[in-house]
């Protein structure tokens, strides 16, 4: 029982730190669109607006994604020391290590990916240079 307490505490406290985690970027995601910009008033937005909000998303779900990969890195660790010799836990607790690895190698060449697709796009955009387009 207490066991299960502990890991309601521990997943209690990874969603809390994922919530406020990403209230920074909602809320620079909630105030992308200027909406007393002559753009949105006529609709006369441009392929690099739409650019540079797909970079923020991009960023944003990145961001997310790595949370929730840390998050299952911490609870395979958990899994795996706690195992106490059960060969089911220790299997348990690697499969879950594996799965976030993937997903962390996932989401570092998602990047690559979508730099290669703006390219294919003609799209110009430096993903290496760490910097966000800014918004007009």
């Amino acid at each position: 029982m207490k066991r299960k307490r502990f890991f309601l505490a521990v997943l209690i406290l990874l969603g809390a730190g994922l919530i406020i985690s990403a209230a920074p970027k909602i809320v620079q995601a909630s105030s992308l669109v200027d909406t007393k910009s002559a753009a949105y008033q006529t609709g006369g937005y441009t392929l690099d607006d739409v650019r540079d909000y797909l970079i923020y998303l991009m960023y944003f779900i990145l961001g997310f994604v790595g949370t929730l990969s840390l998050a299952a890195f911490v609870y395979g660790g958990i899994v795996f020391l706690t195992s106490a010799g059960s060969e089911q836990k220790v299997k348990k607790g690697k499969e879950i290590l594996g799965a976030a690895v993937v997903g962390l190698v996932l989401v570092f060449s998602s990047v690559l990916i979508i730099q290669t697709l703006f390219g294919g796009l003609g799209i110009n955009w430096d993903a290496s240079s760490g910097k966000v387009p800014s918004l007009k």
